[in-house]
């Protein structure tokens, strides 16, 4: 079990990262209505806006070949340590992984874990505009952020709890089923889900009660983050 934790955590990890700067693969050009591709630049601006870095400075580090889950693995590590970004980065080699980086700097698991937790309930409330604390305990009941987004939607189309909303994504359905269930058209469902820069509807996304694939727990399992 703990190996199957481990792999499923290194699989993740990039997912897990990547959520505090979700972004769409295209969006409408405001000129044309055509989609544009979203490309490095607005991946950059935007985890420049969640992570109080320069731009630029993520920039150079791209250019000099930084892989993008490094770097913002590293601004997640800088953060737990109170440390600057390039101290963080130096670290890291072709020798070690996160988990030795983190161990040197004597952060554990559960505080990155925690303080990922914080800044994506943040994130996650201000882009969908509920309360944080609601975001939190839902992320630390093992609910992945997709379907907490999912669930916020339709909480709002149909004015139920979230909680509720989550309880009847089972293995067995999809998210289309439960807005069916609750008396929400495909279509102000497509659009809704539209509205929202973060979201593309897929299978296989719910929570602990039906029995998921990993939830908050797996991810942070195991030193053996690459």
């Amino acid at each position: 079990m703990i190996k199957k934790k481990i792999v499923i955590a290194v699989l993740l990890s990039g997912f897990v990262l990547a959520s505090l700067a979700i972004l769409p693969v295209t969006q409408a050009s405001p000129a044309t209505g055509e989609p544009a591709a979203c490309g490095p630049n607005m991946m950059l601006q935007r985890m420049a806006d969640d992570w109080g870095l320069e731009k630029t400075a993520l920039e150079k580090y791209l250019q000099q070949g930084v892989n993008p889950h490094d770097l913002m693995h590293a601004a997640l590590v800088a953060k737990a340590a109170n440390k600057s970004l390039p101290e963080i980065l130096s670290l890291k080699t072709l020798a070690n992984t996160w988990g030795d980086v983190e161990q040197s700097l004597g952060i554990t698991t559960q505080q990155i874990r925690a303080l990922h937790e914080e800044m994506l309930a943040a994130k996650m409330a201000g882009d969908l505009s509920v309360p944080k604390g609601t975001v939190l305990a839902l992320l630390k009941s093992g609910y992945i952020p997709p379907d907490i987004e999912i669930a916020a939607i339709l909480a709002k189309n149909t004015q139920k709890p979230i909680p509720d909303i989550l309880s009847l994504k089972k293995i067995n359905n999809s998210w289309s089923d439960v807005a069916q269930s609750l008396g929400v058209d495909q279509e102000t469902f497509r659009q809704s889900l539209a509205k929202n820069h973060s979201l593309m509807p897929g299978p296989g996304m719910h929570g602990p009660d039906s029995q998921p694939g990993p939830g908050m727990d797996d991810m942070y399992s195991g030193a053996g983050r690459p």
